[in-house]
């Protein structure tokens, strides 16, 4: 019988450790979502960078683009690129946000 409370004990503990493995992030890291996000907007600024034909002279209208996107998301360049570090070191993370944005980008497309 002890044996059967135990065994029932543990394998309770397992399946309780098992589910809980949310994993916290260091701080000063953008959550995926939010992460994702800001990626996605800096693209799109960047792509229109391109589109538009800024050259390295006209530096400061790119950067104003770029100041939109950390504005609208309500962070900065430095925890941006913090960010960009850590899930640049976690591949797996960083392919699932890429992953994502293209998923939402081509989605878009389709409805236009």
């Amino acid at each position: 019988m002890k044996l059967e409370i135990y065994s029932f004990a543990i394998i309770l503990f397992l399946i309780q450790s098992c589910g809980n493995k949310k994993e916290t992030l260091p701080e000063g890291i953008l959550a995926e979502p939010k992460m994702r996000a800001v990626l996605k907007d800096l693209m799109l600024a960047d792509a229109a960078i391109y589109t538009e034909g800024i050259m390295a002279n006209e530096g400061t209208k790119a950067a104003s683009y770029y100041k939109f996107v950390f504005k609208k998301h309500d962070t900065d360049k430095p925890t941006f690129e913090k960010s960009l570090k850590y899930y640049s070191e976690h591949a797996d993370k960083m392919k699932d946000i890429y992953d994502k944005i293209i998923t939402e980008l081509e989605k878009e497309e389709l409805k236009k």
